[in-house]
């Protein structure tokens, strides 16, 4: 929410109003039963329907020549399963391992004695799944390629798919390798990443059956280009909103115009020339139907190809917000969240002076199992700030999140030692037996950062604010724990920075308001100055003149980027607070050009990555010094200091495939990073504060803008894919290794390959880039929540 709700009022916003209908939602009509994801309009659903050119067998598992495995694993030939012939290849394994709090792996592999298997692009393998302990669990399929381009990459995430099978039941499993280094395959290995028991007592063993193991030649998808995939049209599957501008693209198509077809009545509405755009990028074919705002459902006709049907509405949005919800309410750690897991991670504590605090609760963090309070916090944010905005017109959608957002609320209240030392982050990728004492424990270390406590206090004086009616013990109990986190984090300043100050002055406008003590004020205002004088006022000399992107801190040594946890917006958003609490302040006309120029910033640079106007993530120096932050929070995953001084020549390729900006500047659509790959977060970020910035300033072309992530996260992108699982069209598998397939759960996000600039999306399931974060879907609803503005005076 990130705003002064006490003075708070939802205002009518042209284009932007959405009346939520009183429907009875999926997600509602299954009394809060995980959703299931709809095959049908899965990416798995049209593997299945491809039309096989050519094929080879690997292997028909009858016998057990050309195969090895592991020690912790047993491989054998089975007659219990087969899919043909006579048996299949059992790989059985232990579900844990009691020796030590390291869980080892079990594989078994095919050798494929160096084979050149460049003329098939696809891996097709029948696995069947037995485990008692689960309803699901995950196997990577792994290449091993000794040629001109080596595979498995650790950093460059090539040569691995993490394949989700259900058990009890055959699963049909394809690949598509079409960059996939392979003229020289050693071996091909089933691998099985031991997570432990999720339920105690039960399913000691996991086994695996595999069988008519080939390669086939398809039509295989694209999964690295600008150009919209062939035979593809790339839109927003999730719809339009009325007032806003409708485009689609596509290329290579013959047609002069296309044609927007009433899905009801199956009548055409609307048929108009293509438009021809050339870009950076190449050329492409521009379908532009903003004149449409009926509301309905419409779908696309152009030279041959047919879009799916999608809505034009005010509530376009409504079951992302439900799916969203789904989503959170799966991965909550420290209760039994049935089919998937039990009352998980009891043994996991973190510890301070001797004492000890168990840490589960609030949310799994990821394909992983890890908690942080990066994620946690600004997932209770957006929560409420969407429950405040939906409260009168749908009081279902506004309790459920209210709740869920109390859930991750109790879990920032009770990590805290109330001394300034809190559990920040836990890395976790296992399953524990609840049993403290046992080898599989887990102890963190608390930590005492400002970072942190301004980051906590920022969310518990926020809760405050919104609970001082409805839950005034809760608010009580957040207001006292905002205002210790608040003063630790001050007596912990050594130096101001943007990254620092954006939190600490929404938190300290929270408080002031709380409190009415005009220290807060006076610190919010000294602090919000760091911001504006960190950003850069004057339009540089470079090819592209640019100005209102931030600086790291008023010196103005170093951009400030984030890498790979997004949180751009918080200098936005804090500015755009100090002009709502202190509109008669000397200072509000700064900080209403600052907003002025970052939004100007955002659309200029994002007229460079058009057609599809993603927005760039950062402005990068060739000759670039990084520094690990002051405050322990690690901006970017690329920071050149010692730790990394080995990937100097990869920071450099990097930068050097963006634009050309002049004086050793570049403008990079994509961040410059190593192992963390996946943009979906940064971009979204920067969306939110694109958003509360261009309301401000009252620039619709800003939020035009912004809508536009959301549109590329849903299709709107060269794969025309939705990233997020369940929605739209064509979702892919994806990494959830921890937690199974969870309706609403967004991908990292499209990557680049190697060192270029170029959105990469390979068919694998693989983490990061195909990995769910808690932090990107929390994203993805805090900027949903930015247009569903309704007036409720």
């Amino acid at each position: 929410m990130y705003t002064n709700l006490k003075v708070f009022k939802l205002q009518k916003v042209v284009a932007f109003a959405v009346v939520f209908v009183m429907t009875t939602t999926a997600f509602a009509q299954q009394n809060n039963k995980y959703l299931q994801a709809d095959y049908s309009k899965s990416l798995e659903a049209i593997w299945d329907k491809k039309e096989v050119k050519d094929s080879k067998i690997i292997d028909d598992c009858e016998s057990l020549e050309g195969w090895d495995y592991g020690a912790l694993g047993k491989a054998e030939l089975s007659s219990r399963y087969f899919k043909s012939g006579k048996t299949s290849i059992k790989l059985t394994s232990p579900a844990e391992y009691k020796d030590g709090s390291e869980y080892p792996i079990a594989y078994m592999e095919r050798f494929m004695n160096g084979a050149n298997i460049e003329k098939y692009n696809r891996i097709a393998v029948w696995i069947y799944a037995e485990h008692k302990n689960a309803d699901f669990f995950y196997v990577s399929i792994e290449f091993k390629n000794d040629g001109k381009e080596k595979v498995p990459q650790r950093v460059r995430k090539a040569g691995k798919n993490y394949v989700k099978l259900e058990t009890g039941k055959w699963n049909r499993v394809y690949w598509e390798i079409p960059s996939m280094p392979r003229d020289k395959v050693k071996a091909i290995a089933f691998v099985y990443t031991i997570k432990g028991k999720s339920f105690r007592g039960v399913g000691d063993e996991v086994s695996i059956y595999v069988d008519d193991f080939e390669l086939q030649k398809v039509d295989a998808d694209i999964d690295e280009s600008w150009k919209v995939a062939p035979g593809k049209i790339a839109y927003s599957h999730n719809g339009y909103l009325p007032e806003f501008e409708k485009t689609a693209l596509v290329n290579n198509v013959k047609a002069k115009e296309f044609s927007i077809v009433d899905v009801k009545s199956h009548k055409v509405v609307l048929s108009k020339k293509i438009t021809a755009k050339n870009t950076r990028f190449g050329k492409f074919q521009l379908l532009d139907f903003s004149e449409l705002k009926k509301e309905g459902r419409y779908k696309i006709v152009v030279g041959g190809l047919e879009s799916k049907s999608f809505a034009i509405g005010k509530n376009i949005w409504e079951q992302s917000i439900w799916n969203n919800l789904n989503f959170w309410k799966a991965e909550r750690c420290g209760q039994t969240v049935d089919g998937i897991h039990g009352n998980c991670h009891a043994d996991v504590v973190c510890e301070h002076n001797g004492n000890k605090i168990v840490v589960n609760g609030g949310w799994h963090d990821a394909g992983d199992l890890t908690q942080m309070i990066y994620n946690t916090g600004d997932a209770v944010v957006a929560m409420l700030e969407l429950a405040s905005k939906v409260e009168k017109l749908n009081p279902k959608m506004y309790n459920a999140f209210v709740d869920e957002a109390k859930w991750g609320l109790d879990w920032m209240l009770k990590t805290r030692f109330e001394d300034g030392y809190r559990h920040t982050f836990g890395g976790m990728s296992k399953y524990t037996d609840g049993v403290m004492g046992t080898s599989d424990d887990i102890v963190f270390e608390a930590k005492n950062l400002p970072y942190d406590n301004f980051l906590s206090a920022m969310v518990l004086s926020n809760s405050a604010l919104f609970f001082q009616e409805s839950n005034p013990v809760l608010a009580q109990r957040c207001k006292e724990a905002a205002i210790e986190d608040w003063k630790f984090a001050t007596e912990g300043i050594t130096e101001l920075n943007v990254e620092l100050c954006g939190n600490a002055t929404i938190a300290s406008i929270n408080l002031f308001n709380l409190t009415n003590n005009g220290k807060y004020k006076a610190k919010a205002i000294e602090w919000g100055d760091v911001l504006v004088e960190s950003q850069q006022k004057e339009k540089t000399n470079w090819s592209v003149p640019l100005s209102g992107f931030f600086y790291k801190s008023p010196k103005h040594e170093q951009i400030l980027r984030y890498n790979p946890i997004g949180m751009d917006q918080a200098p936005i958003i804090a500015l755009n607070n100090l002009y709502k609490a202190f509109p008669e302040n000397h200072d509000a006309k700064k900080w209403y050009n600052s907003l002025k120029l970052y939004v100007e910033y955002i659309k200029e640079t994002s007229k460079l990555s058009n057609p599809f106007e993603m927005i760039p993530q950062s402005i990068y120096n060739v000759n670039e010094v990084h520094k690990p932050s002051v405050y322990g929070f690690n901006q970017s995953t690329l920071a050149k200091y010692k730790k990394y001084e080995d990937k100097e020549p990869m920071y450099v390729k990097q930068v050097e495939n963006g634009l050309i900006l002049g004086d050793g500047n570049y403008l990079k659509t994509f961040p410059v990073w190593y192992s963390h790959r996946g943009s979906a977060g940064i971009q979204l970020s920067q969306a939110k504060g694109l958003s509360v910035a261009s309301k401000l300033v009252g620039d619709k072309a800003g939020q035009e803008l912004a809508v536009k992530q959301l549109q590329w996260i849903v299709g709107r992108n060269p794969f025309a894919q939705s990233t997020v699982y369940g929605e739209g069209y064509d979702f892919p598998p994806m990494y959830f290794a921890s937690s199974g397939p969870l309706v609403g759960a967004l991908a990292c996000g499209i990557q680049t390959f190697a060192n270029r600039d170029i959105p990469n999306w390979p068919a694998a399931a693989c983490y990061n880039y195909k990995e769910i974060w808690t932090h990107t879907t929390s994203r993805y609803l805090w900027l949903i929540s930015e247009f569903i503005d309704v007036d409720l005076q």
